[in-house]
């Protein structure tokens, strides 16, 4: 195959031209079509290659990126509503946090940030019903039996 605009032979994967630069301006005018799990889709395929889930949908030609990664939205909200949370010690912002990293590990299961802020998450939540768990029970003997 040879770059459009210079003539110089290219490979047929390549997006760019070595030699000028040049992006070509294939049949899919350069869409990228990427699954959830980020495996990038070419036409007719019924099957991600990746991860296996099946592509529902034609994909059709146009000019722009047809998914945006917007893991990195979920970051950054769960960080400033989990910072309010231990700021200001409301259960609003935790609930928050929460609800945030749980939707973003829904959306972007094979994010890494995502999965490990998910489980870190899920550990604190399950350390709090601990603590909560703990104090119903001391509590449970007496006002005088309780901390603080």
């Amino acid at each position: 195959m040879n770059c459009e605009k210079c003539g110089k032979p290219k490979s047929e994967n390549l997006d760019y031209c070595p030699t000028c630069n040049a992006q070509e301006n294939n049949n899919a005018n350069n869409i990228v079509v990427k699954c959830q799990c980020g495996q990038k889709l070419e036409e007719n395929w019924k099957f991600c290659p990746k991860c296996n889930a099946p592509i529902n949908v034609e994909i059709i030609t146009t000019n722009t990126e047809l998914t945006k990664d917007n893991s990195q939205s979920y970051i950054i909200i769960f960080l400033i509503s989990i910072a309010i949370n231990f700021l200001l010690n409301s259960n609003v912002f935790f609930l928050i946090a929460l609800i945030t990293i749980v939707s973003g590990k829904i959306n972007y299961p094979n994010n890494k940030a995502i999965k490990i802020l998910f489980w870190l998450m899920m550990l604190y939540a399950i350390f709090l019903l601990i603590i909560i768990m703990w104090l119903l029970l001391v509590c449970g003997k007496g006002i005088s039996s309780c901390p603080g």
